[in-house]
């Protein structure tokens, strides 16, 4: 029904948004910069982002979404992080701000009296 609130649906579902796996994209892209050697063009483009890390670019928003799952020192060590670990991370902050924006809702007072945990 069109004016059910999102975060139900979340709740009963189980199923992440589509920008959780945007996320893991990003840090799959991140792992594969890391790793390729130093004499392409895209090794070169992707040092200079990184460089230049401002608040625009992506090099800046991998270095908060690894910031926001403990996993920074990737980002300043330059390394591969482990996807396994950052997925897992992922889902649980995802689920915490699930659960904290499920209490702010008064709507769903009913709701969070039946269902506090995120999956079907």
């Amino acid at each position: 029904h069109r004016f059910t609130p999102i975060l139900a649906i979340q709740g009963d579902s189980g199923w992440f948004p589509s920008f959780y796996r945007h996320q893991l994209n990003m840090l799959r892209l991140w792992n594969h910069f890391v790793t390729m050697s130093d004499d392409r063009l895209t090794q070169l483009v992707f040092m200079w982002d990184l460089e230049k890390s401002n608040n625009q670019n992506w090099s800046h928003h991998v270095k908060l979404l690894l910031q926001s799952i403990d996993m920074s020192t990737c980002f300043l060590n330059r390394e591969v992080c482990n996807l396994n670990l950052a997925e897992i991370k992922l889902q649980q902050k995802f689920v915490n701000d699930w659960q904290n924006e499920l209490q702010s809702v008064s709507k769903l007072r009913t709701y969070r009296s039946f269902k506090s945990d995120f999956n079907l």
